[in-house]
């Protein structure tokens, strides 16, 4: 007979409790169905209009935080699988690693890239096959945690939207003063073209 182990059945738990969250708040979760690390798309609505606002989730669970739990008070540290940080950190939306607690019945989490700020990771952490990530305790998902996601995001938003408006201008500026011609240029692309 077929059989649900306790891993699967703790993932359901963890992504029923996600999906209850961000709807509360009227955000909208897509399950990415094809897992390349990512496991929700979540898209944030204000006053049930849409923003241009969006994150993602991985999700895990566990029957035992404690054998993630820090000697330094506060802490819960996970492995995460070196790969999908090295692509993460490049990424314009947050990405929030969550931790469900079925004995608790909480739901940690921390955005990747402010765990790992902008950094690149050293060759030796390259050559391991996963990387620690701190989650700190205080990080719930309850109503303030959500509030802190959604400003994360914003943050996240905002920064890509300043570096958009600095590149137009230092466009200008070659076009100016140097008539150097830039025929295109996107901030999420490598360089852009010049003539």
């Amino acid at each position: 007979m077929p059989r649900r182990p306790r891993p699967h059945q703790l993932e359901d738990l963890s992504r029923n409790k996600l999906h209850a969250a961000f709807e509360s708040v009227g955000w909208t979760v897509e399950d990415l169905s094809k897992d390349y690390g990512e496991d929700l798309l979540i898209r944030l609505f204000e006053a049930e209009i849409a923003t241009p606002y969006a994150f993602f989730v991985q999700a895990k669970a566990t029957d035992n935080i404690e054998r993630y739990r820090s000697a330094e008070s506060g802490r819960i540290r996970f492995q995460v699988e070196t790969g999908h940080v090295r692509h993460w950190i490049r990424f314009s939306e947050p990405v929030f690693l969550t931790l469900y607690d079925s004995k608790s019945d909480k739901t940690y989490w921390v955005c990747i890239q402010s765990a790992l700020p902008e950094r690149q990771l050293s060759d030796e952490e390259y050559r391991r096959k996963s990387v620690t990530i701190d989650i700190p305790e205080i990080n719930l998902l309850d109503s303030d945690g959500l509030l802190r996601m959604q400003g994360i995001t914003k943050l996240r938003f905002d920064r890509i939207e300043r570096e958009r408006e600095g590149a137009r201008i230092l466009i200008e500026i070659l076009a100016e003063r140097f008539k150097f011609q830039v025929d295109h240029y996107s901030p999420l692309h490598c360089c852009p073209a010049i003539s």
